[in-house]
């Protein structure tokens, strides 16, 4: 997913460790509905400059279709063998039943 969320810009100087963790709490910011100022007061090390600049740098409109695209090609593969189709998400029992079967 990193590879999908390129920086804007030439330059890249943010480890891939501390990135991955600024964009996971920018994730949760906005998830939640938080908000990013309300994550920053968190113990974790990054400051809510730090996380700004990292969604402005990071958060593109492409970047983020493309981190979608590759979210939702490699859930398949993480999916339950006995979901081996579409109609196991409509959640009924007797659909679960026959996909087990």
């Amino acid at each position: 997913m990193l590879k999908a969320l390129a920086p804007v810009g030439t330059r890249e100087a943010i480890d891939e460790a501390k990135l991955l963790e600024r964009l996971l709490l920018i994730a949760y910011a906005y998830g939640t509905n938080s908000g990013i100022s309300s994550v920053a007061a968190g113990e974790h090390g990054h400051s809510e400059e730090e996380l700004r600049y990292t969604a402005r740098r990071y958060l593109t409109t492409v970047g983020l279709k493309a981190a979608g695209v590759e979210i939702a090609n490699a859930t398949p593969s993480s999916a339950p063998a006995w979901c081996g189709t579409t109609a196991c998400a409509t959640g009924s029992e007797r659909t679960r039943q026959d996909c087990r079967t």
